[in-house]
């Protein structure tokens, strides 16, 4: 499946030359031209990743940042912004749990190379999340079995570690 990548800007033009720098990349590009906006796609499609500027009327890019990540949680955020005062980085760091902050003008190989490393970012997150559950089942069946039989736990831990040590061994020693 395709990733999407959002860009909201209340600077149309802006958003025409990015969507013209981008449109060799390996994901789908959008835009909003306010937060309101945005959140309105938001709520219709999937998005990866939001790419937002800060200085916007109405809703500014660290509301909107901030919104996205309460209620998309899933999604990674970044800020592109011409204003960027050490208070605005902070603040955006903090609240919107920014992925990146890039600062205008921005060069089309550098947001273009911020963008692959943020989609590659969600797609850690997403198998994560997929794992998760596994993960937090199997420990569920470990504690039930150490409760069955106490000292299990440790008995198959120490098997699967001499299993390792016996393995370093040997790759050890076919190294030679």
């Amino acid at each position: 499946m395709t990733q999407t990548v959002l860009f909201v800007d209340d600077d149309a033009n802006l958003l025409e030359g990015i969507l013209r720098s981008v449109r060799q990349e390996a994901y789908r590009a959008v835009t909003a031209t306010s937060g309101e906006q945005a959140l309105e796609l938001l709520a219709r499609q999937p998005i990866d990743v939001v790419v937002s500027d800060e200085q916007m009327p109405g809703m500014g890019g660290l509301e909107l940042l901030t919104t996205v990540h309460q209620r998309f949680p899933e999604i990674v955020n970044v800020m592109l912004s011409g204003q960027a005062s050490i208070g605005t980085v902070v603040r955006a760091l903090n609240q919107g749990q920014i992925f990146r902050f890039l600062i205008k003008p921005c060069s089309t190989d550098e947001l273009c190379a911020n963008l692959r490393q943020a989609l590659g970012h969600k797609l850690v997150l997403d198998r994560c999340r997929l794992l998760l559950p596994l993960f937090r089942r199997q420990a569920a069946i470990l504690q039930m079995l150490e409760r069955r039989s106490p000292g299990v736990v440790r008995m198959v831990e120490n098997e699967i570690g001499a299993g390792d040590q016996s393995r370093k061994r040997e790759d050890s020693a076919s190294a030679v």
